[in-house]
């Protein structure tokens, strides 16, 4: 069994007057600063995947011929642990991967950019013969997408690869995403065994749902949000996961959760950062978007790599929102390489 500590806020129960605070009072926190010193920022377990990313010219329509024309074909990696990781180490953050890869050429040169740009590799559970997942996204003019997975069913995590504790005892932040439980490209056993070593370290836990597992696995997800600091969920996923229909009373039920940071994330319309106490809007940026792939984590990556840097939290939630709108200028998840000094810029031209 594993006993949460927390790191700031006790349960609080909410009143009216709780309510009426939000208008006035910006949510606030930080890291522990029994954390601060530790040398590695942000400690991520989940997928990796190899994506072939198919721009199309307009939308196939059910039972129609239309000839939908191929404009490109990029050819990159990601899976939501990979890609909030490479996005920390892009930011200039010392970062890490627990996650499994084949030995193909495809996962080779991803494995090389990784490396080059920071991210510590050496947890990744590497299987030689075996070819990478492989993800084919179609993605239309306005940016919206479809995935269709290729799972390579040999690749499993590998509990042998889990780090030890005195490593997690260097980190500050295990970010852990929500297909790292869900079969076949997760392993549950692996998923809490990291969440005790953390927990042990004194970690500050961060978990990002995903669609599946609120969909088909929100029992289990409900149990790993259990032990989070900071979750992460876009709306359908929070929707899924606490009943609730409105951000408002979506904040509500995280309240019920004892989390200590709630952030739902709705795309175009913004986010909601929520604490025990209070909560607040956080509007998006506009951009020309080539597709929004993996905008979710980069908005992740944004907020705990800010936070790492000790940032406070609204202007981090302005990080995230940034690194979201700027992962939406590249196809796939990691093809637009974008600097700290390039969110930051970005703030600056709409503030």
């Amino acid at each position: 069994m594993i006993t949460k500590p927390k790191h700031y806020h006790n349960h609080v129960t909410l009143t009216n007057n709780s309510h009426n605070m939000e208008n006035n009072i910006n949510p606030t926190y930080s890291l522990p600063n029994s954390l601060l010193n530790r040398p590695l920022a942000i400690l991520s377990l989940g997928s990796f995947v190899l994506e072939r990313v198919i721009k199309l010219s307009g939308w196939p329509q059910a039972g129609g011929q239309d000839n939908i024309t191929i404009e490109s074909i990029t050819n990159t990696f990601g899976g939501c642990a990979t890609s909030v990781a490479c996005f920390a180490a892009r930011f200039g953050l010392k970062s890490s991967i627990i996650s499994m890869i084949g030995d193909d050429e495809p996962c080779l040169t991803a494995l090389k950019e990784l490396r080059d740009a920071g991210v510590a590799t050496n947890h990744m559970s590497h299987y030689t013969n075996e070819q990478g997942s492989l993800i084919r996204i179609l993605a239309d003019p306005t940016g919206e997408w479809a995935s269709l997975s290729m799972i390579n069913p040999n690749l499993q995590f590998r509990m042998a690869d889990l780090p030890s504790i005195d490593y997690f005892r260097t980190t500050k932040i295990l970010h852990i995403d929500g297909y790292a439980s869900l079969s076949p490209l997760g392993n549950e056993e692996v998923v809490f065994e990291a969440i005790s070593r953390a927990t042990d370290a004194g970690c500050v836990i961060s978990v990002d749902a995903c669609v599946p597992t609120a969909k088909h696995a929100t029992g289990l997800l409900k149990r790993i949000f259990g032990y989070a600091d900071i979750t992460f969920a876009n709306l359908s996923e929070a929707q899924l996961l606490t009943g609730a229909d409105t951000p408002t009373a979506i904040i509500d039920s995280y309240r019920r959760m004892n989390l200590d940071l709630g952030i739902v994330k709705n795309g175009m319309h913004g986010s909601y950062i929520a604490t025990p106490t209070s909560s607040v809007h956080i509007p998006a940026y506009k951009v020309d978007v080539i597709d929004s792939i993996a905008a979710g984590d980069a908005y992740v990556a944004g907020l705990l790599a800010s936070l790492c840097k000790g940032i406070p939290l609204i202007e981090s939630a302005k990080c995230a929102s940034a690194s979201g709108a700027l992962a939406c200028q590249g196809a796939g998840s990691l093809s637009n390489h974008f600097s700290f000094s390039d969110v930051a810029k970005m703030i600056s031209q709409v503030q």
